[in-house]
């Protein structure tokens, strides 16, 4: 594709996303995962503003396509690291996860993916505490999200979020994660609020 057809085409995903909503199955606090910045913080986060507003999709295609030297619309890989869910009552279970530190690793969290194995995932880590807010813009496959407080245990759980859907999907209150695995497997492992979430990027919080 010409540069070109590569603007066109941006300023089109530019024009027909709303701007007041969080951003994509990656990750937007309500400070860092809307439309404007590394995730969504029920409004445009410090980044997005600087940006000027731009909507959160325009920006993340863009870091992807010149910023992070990535083609447009390929999926991010991190590093991977083990995650543990203690459950009530059931045995611990295990999960690989790619770890999402930055705004830039946020703003793509796991857009692009054709596909998500059992117990693997993406834990998005956030600096502070924060209402946290996501979208499935440009996310192809559906998702859990749960919710993971200061203290580790899980604050709340979206459940088989849609894919490209607009519809933010938000946590309760301040939480310092947020952990992305495949739709459904929440239920099927029978993992609840309350339930204790260990990984070493969770300490001492």
């Amino acid at each position: 594709m010409g540069a070109g057809a590569v603007l066109a085409a941006l300023a089109l995903d530019i024009a027909t996303v709303p701007t007041d909503r969080a951003g994509p199955g990656g990750v937007v606090p309500i400070s860092s995962d809307q439309p404007n910045g590394s995730q969504s913080d029920g409004g445009q986060s410090k980044e997005g503003q600087a940006n000027g507003g731009l909507p959160f999709s325009g920006l993340a295609l863009s870091g992807a396509w010149a910023g992070g030297g990535k083609p447009l619309g390929q999926p991010q890989r991190l590093a991977t690291s083990e995650l543990t869910i203690e459950r009530k009552g059931g045995k611990p279970t295990v999960f690989k996860v790619e770890v999402a530190r930055t705004p830039e690793e946020h703003e793509i969290g796991m857009m692009f993916r054709k596909s998500i194995e059992p117990d693997t995932g993406m834990l998005f880590l956030f600096p502070e505490p924060r209402q946290a807010s996501f979208w499935m813009y440009n996310t192809y496959i559906p998702l859990d999200l749960i919710f993971i407080k200061k203290d580790g245990r899980i604050e709340s759980i979206a459940p088989n979020a849609k894919p490209h859907s607009l519809q933010p999907r938000q946590s309760r209150g301040a939480v310092v994660a947020v952990l992305e695995i495949a739709g459904g497997q929440s239920e099927e492992l029978g993992i609840a609020e309350g339930d204790r979430v260990l990984h070493p990027g969770l300490k001492q919080r």
